[in-house]
């Protein structure tokens, strides 16, 4: 590990009145992942799926023949 890393990782763990270094790198890694996984919602949001646009015509299809066979 780079020891200007695990030097700093020392000291935040030592100010925070964390355990160790694992405890501060647990953290660490918990925040990144939420933010990652936030940034990825963002990126998708609203984006319809591949085969939307064929389900919605087989729905249309599907009401159609409902509708002749009420008739």
């Amino acid at each position: 590990m780079n020891p200007v890393v695990a030097s700093t990782v020392a000291v935040a763990s030592y100010a925070l009145g964390l355990g160790s270094s694992g405890v501060v790198w647990a953290y660490a890694l918990t925040i990144l992942s939420a933010l990652l996984c936030v940034g990825y919602g963002i990126m998708n949001w609203n984006k319809p799926a591949k085969d939307q646009s064929k389900e919605v015509e087989e729905e249309v299809k599907w009401e159609q023949k409902e509708n002749e066979v009420m008739k």
